[in-house]
């Protein structure tokens, strides 16, 4: 899949260790160690995609903790919803290029990516922002 090897890149690029496991059980999340600069990625999980991104987003955000941090759904403390816009602004290109802008969704965002839900909010206020940062204005 493509999106992985280009996420697996851009890990590495910005310094994150990554490790894609395919022998844990669906339930089992993905996580970060800030700490060390590593995500571990279930890639059983149907979100891991999104898992992915998120777990980055923990790192990018130069977030801090001593614990791994735990992938969950509905968690919706500050730090889980800042790892969730840089979840969505990182897999923004990946979903905005390939579209003209009145043609960008945020149900279909969230569809593709299986984001949860609740994040749709964030979603609309991103698109608008990818398409306006790169000069394609919305219609």
């Amino acid at each position: 899949m493509e999106i992985l090897s280009d996420l697996i890149n851009f890990a590495m690029n910005n310094g994150i260790a990554v490790e894609i496991r395919k022998d844990l059980a669906p339930s089992v999340p993905s996580m970060s160690f800030p700490q060390i600069k590593k995500i571990m990625v279930n890639a059983n999980n149907h979100d891991y995609i999104f898992q992915f991104a998120h777990e980055m987003g923990h790192i990018l955000n130069d977030d801090s903790s001593l614990a791994p941090l735990c992938f969950s759904v509905n968690n919706r403390s500050k730090l889980e919803v800042a790892a969730n816009r840089t979840a969505i602004k990182i897999l923004m290109p990946f979903y905005c290029d390939s579209r003209e802008p009145y043609m960008a969704r945020s149900t279909e965002f969230i569809n593709i990516f299986n984001a949860p839900s609740w994040l749709n909010y964030i979603v609309c206020e991103e698109i608008s922002k990818y398409y306006t940062i790169s000069g394609n204005a919305l219609i």
